[in-house]
């Protein structure tokens, strides 16, 4: 994930930082934070070997995100998880939390981004929470 300053403007600087956990058929990983990363790590999704119709499912909150005030930076959380095979190898849970540096703008924009590969198949919905 990577937000946007302005229209069209994302921030592609090392200005995110996170750290998760993935239990994949109770096998918990990761726990080592990813600092000054040029993207927000959101979760993961079903790779092209995944089950026929297997899909991701995660929630993302992003606090403050329509601050733009001079001392705060953005904090986000997100859990969630997918099936990539009909057994219980396949399942997945992921946990974690960033944040974004900035402390100047409003979150005016987000874009989901793969490490690797294209979305065969997405739907996203953004609203605002109080």
């Amino acid at each position: 994930m990577q937000l946007a300053t302005a229209a069209g403007t994302f921030d592609t600087g090392a200005n995110y930082d996170y750290i998760a956990l993935s239990d994949v058929n109770t096998t918990i990983t990761g726990g080592a934070p990813g600092i000054a990363g040029t993207s927000a790590l959101i979760g993961g999704i079903p790779g092209t070997g995944a089950a026929a119709g297997a899909l991701g499912q995660f929630r993302i909150v992003i606090e403050n995100a329509d601050a733009g005030q001079s001392t705060l930076r953005k904090a986000y959380h997100f859990k969630g998880g997918y099936f990539s095979a009909d057994s219980a190898a396949g399942s997945v849970y992921q946990e974690g939390s960033g944040q974004w540096r900035d402390t100047t703008h409003a979150v005016f924009g987000v874009k989901l981004i793969l490490s690797a590969g294209n979305f065969s198949v997405v739907r996203a919905t953004v609203r605002g929470e109080p």
